[in-house]
This record gives C-alpha cells, sequence and structure tokens, in this order.
C-alpha cells in the first residue's frame, strides 16, 4: 500500500478532489472547504496531497511561519484506507521537505479525545510541547482600567507566565514562539493591553457560526480577574460580542467572579506537538 502512494503538492485542479474527500469527514461536513482556495495559492502555504491509482485519498497543509516553524493541520484519510501507513508516509514526506527549505520544527494542535491523531503524532516523532484550553466570555463590568500600552517592555513579561505557556503564543489557531521580536510586533500594533502590573495580548480574531465576532486572547501573564473582566468589557464595547481566552490546562478562573459571563468552557484539552527537525 505504502509503495503504491504518491506524495505531492496539491493543484488547483485538484479542488473538486480534495473537497469530496473532506466532504463527510464529520456529521456537519469539513471546515477545508473554508480555507482551500488559501491552502492551494498562499505564498506560505504548502498543500501535500497523497494519491492513489490516481485518486486523492490523503491530505495535510503546512503554513510556514516566521521563524521557520511548520505549522501542520487538516490531517486526512480516506475512510476504508485508514490505519495502513498513508498518513505516516505523507508526515515523513513533509517532514523531508520542511528539512529542506531550512524549517527546524514542526508543530500541530490536537484536541485530547482524538486518541487516533495523538497515536500518528507520537509514531511520526512529535511530543507534546503544552497543553491548553479555551474559556469563552462575555463582556463583565469593567471593575480596574486596562490601559492601552504601546510601550510595555519584553522584560516586564512575567518568566512564569512564559513558562506556563511553553514560550507560546496563540494566534488564528496557530501556536508561534512568543520572544522578544514577536512581542515588540504586538506592542506595536495595539495587540498588548496591561494595567502596569500584568499583559494580555488580544492575537486575533474570528466570525463563529453565527457570524459573531469574537475576541481571542493568546496570552496573559495571570488570572487576575479584575484585569480579565475589564479587557472583555473594553473589547465588547469596540464591536466583540464575545472574548476567548486561551489558557494553561492548569489555570482557572473564579467560577464567582465569572458565573454570569462564563458562556462556555472547553474540556476538551489543545495539546501541542512539536518536533525537531
Amino acid at each position: 500500500m505504502k509503495a503504491s502512494v504518491i506524495v505531492r503538492f496539491a493543484r488547483l485542479d485538484d479542488r473538486s478532489s480534495i473537497l469530496r474527500l473532506v466532504e463527510h469527514t464529520w456529521d456537519w461536513g469539513d471546515y477545508i472547504p473554508e480555507v482551500l482556495d488559501e491552502w492551494l495559492s498562499g505564498s506560505d502555504s504548502r498543500l501535500f496531497v497523497g494519491e492513489l491509482d490516481s485518486e486523492i485519498v490523503a491530505l495535510t497543509h503546512l503554513s510556514i511561519c516566521e521563524g521557520r516553524v511548520g505549522w501542520l493541520e487538516g490531517l486526512r484519510v480516506k475512510e476504508g484506507l485508514r490505519n495502513r501507513g498513508i498518513a505516516t508516509l505523507v508526515a515523513q514526506h513533509i517532514a523531508q521537505y520542511a528539512r529542506s527549505e531550512g524549517i527546524h520544527k514542526l508543530r500541530m494542535m490536537i484536541y485530547s479525545d482524538n486518541y487516533a491523531s495523538i497515536r500518528h503524532a507520537k509514531k511520526s516523532g512529535f511530543s507534546v510541547r503544552g497543553t491548553f484550553r479555551r474559556v469563552r466570555f462575555r463582556g463583565t463590568s469593567s471593575t480596574r482600567p486596562v490601559l492601552f500600552c504601546r510601550t510595555a517592555e519584553w522584560s516586564s513579561v512575567p518568566a512564569n507566565a512564559l513558562e506556563d505557556y511553553c514560550g507560546l503564543l496563540y494566534t488564528s489557531w496557530k501556536w508561534l514562539d512568543l520572544n522578544q521580536a514577536r512581542f515588540e510586533k504586538l506592542v506595536a500594533s495595539g495587540k498588548v493591553f496591561s494595567d502596569g502590573e500584568q499583559i494580555l495580548i488580544h492575537s486575533s480574531d474570528y466570525a463563529d457560526d453565527n457570524a459573531k465576532r469574537c475576541a481571542e486572547v493568546g496570552f496573559t501573564s495571570s488570572m487576575d480577574e479584575a484585569l480579565v473582566g475589564s479587557l472583555a468589557s473594553s473589547l465588547v464595547k469596540t464591536g466583540y460580542q464575545t472574548v476567548e481566552f486561551v489558557i494553561p490546562s492548569n489555570w482557572y478562573f473564579s467560577k464567582e467572579e465569572f458565573s454570569e459571563d462564563i458562556i462556555d468552557e472547553n474540556r476538551h484539552e489543545q495539546l501541542i506537538f512539536e518536533r525537531e527537525l
């Protein structure tokens, strides 16, 4: 089986075949049709497919991120052909390509209940870098003003928070290195909020299934309830309906403080897998 599978870059004329492959991934379908055009044409995007007897039976997407880090997502294998080594073959091909392009590490996110993908990741040489979860808030009453901080210093980011986040920043379904250069760019773009002591980073946003805007906080230096509530309230006032905090799995918000404002607390942890090349 593995010898018969050809791994190659996807082409524009593969679009209809890819859509057929992912049509019934879940009961509701798949998110890949929404991002496929970008995956096929983005300058930092590489979409790989596995082809068997002229049929596309597998795919995986690679994003080339700053710092020569590769982000993997969208692993799919045709039903009936799983557990036959196809995913492993695609992973090996991507690792070889990434290494040839100077990419020094690969990352991907897998939910904690996706046991098949976790087994595949470990088999492919990945190990867990960090474990996180998401908590969604409504806007709360501001109990402390949040200062819009354009002059924050990298040295003001607490070392213990960086350690809990494993030196990473969540942004738009990717986990990137949070270093001084990236932090300074975030400050310059107005993404860093502070009360003079604690720091939060409004890293990204998205529209949910009801077309409502949700702001994402990809890093916070503590679980200070006053600051969290104030930031959530401030972002909602600018047009966001909800705010999601992505936090280390061992961090918890006070239910007494936020009992009416926590909309959803995702119980499925996000496992961030990483492989050095």
